[in-house]
């Protein structure tokens, strides 16, 4: 997938963005982020656990592009990328059982 798709931002502008995506979103970090989301929020139900094609007809028109916040319990944040909306599709769905959040670059998140 060429890099101008999908991206891993530099650890400053990534450590940026994830503590920035906690402070407007997220109440406490103690726990997983959907069980802390700050209110109002809201989510999805996707059927058969394929969230990842539905993602574009869940994001408001116009969108095409944002943020993949993907976890890892073993660092000091969660790394971000910066990628097309169609290139984060196809890498969730290349990545069963994986739990993931999706911010906008904007004031929405987005998350399964």
């Amino acid at each position: 997938m060429p890099q101008a798709d999908f991206r891993e931002l530099s650890p400053e502008a990534g450590r940026e963005v994830h503590d920035r995506v906690v402070e407007r979103f997220v109440k406490d970090t103690n726990f997983w982020w959907w069980e802390a989301f700050k209110l109002p929020h809201a989510g999805f139900e996707i059927q058969h656990g394929r969230a990842y094609r539905a993602l574009n007809k869940l994001l408001p028109a116009g969108v095409t592009r944002a943020w993949l916040i993907a976890e890892d319990e073993y660092a000091d944040f969660y790394p971000v990328y910066d990628a097309g909306i169609g290139a984060i599709g196809r890498v969730l769905g290349e990545c069963p059982r994986f739990e993931y959040l999706c911010r906008l670059h904007g004031s929405q998140l987005v998350g399964w």
